[in-house]
C-alpha cells in the first residue's frame, strides 16, 4: 500500500494535543486529556496481524492525517487503539518523539542488537 496521500489533504501524522471535544461519553477519555496520535491502525486479523508483524498489515487504515491544523477530528472507530494517553511527567514536547522513538525500539528488538555491539547507523533523519 502506498503512504501517499490524494489531496485535498492537511497534513502531518506525528502529533500530540488536547482532546477538546468528544462525541460521546466515553471511559477512557475526557476532555482535557492530552494524548498523542497513532495515524496508521492495524486490523488485528490479518495473518500478519496475528503473527506480530503489524507493519506489512493487509488492512492498515489512516485514523488521522492533518496534525498541521489547529484542530483534528479522529473517527470514533479509531478513538481506543490510535489515542494514547500522555502522563502527566512527560511534557508535551516530550511526547511529540513517541512514535519516532517507538521505530527506534522497534528496530532496534528486531535486529537482536545487544549492549557492546558494533553497528553503523546511516541516515540524516532524527530517527537515524
Amino acid at each position: 500500500q502506498s503512504h501517499y496521500c490524494k489531496p485535498p489533504i492537511i497534513l502531518g501524522h506525528e502529533y500530540v494535543g488536547t482532546l477538546v471535544k468528544i462525541s460521546k461519553k466515553n471511559g477512557d477519555f475526557k476532555n482535557g486529556d492530552r494524548v498523542a496520535v497513532i495515524h496508521a491502525v492495524n486490523c488485528g486479523y490479518c495473518s500478519y496481524c496475528q503473527r506480530g508483524l503489524f507493519e506489512l498489515c493487509e488492512n492498515k487504515q489512516r485514523a488521522s492525517n492533518g496534525g498541521f491544523a489547529e484542530y483534528v477530528s479522529i473517527n470514533e472507530k479509531f478513538a481506543k487503539i490510535a489515542l494514547l494517553k500522555i502522563p502527566d511527567k512527560l511534557s508535551i514536547n516530550e511526547a511529540t518523539f513517541l512514535e519516532p522513538i517507538a521505530c527506534c525500539i522497534e528496530s532496534i528488538e528486531k535486529c537482536n542488537i545487544g549492549l557492546g555491539d558494533i553497528i553503523v547507523i546511516i541516515g540524516i533523519h532524527y530517527i537515524s
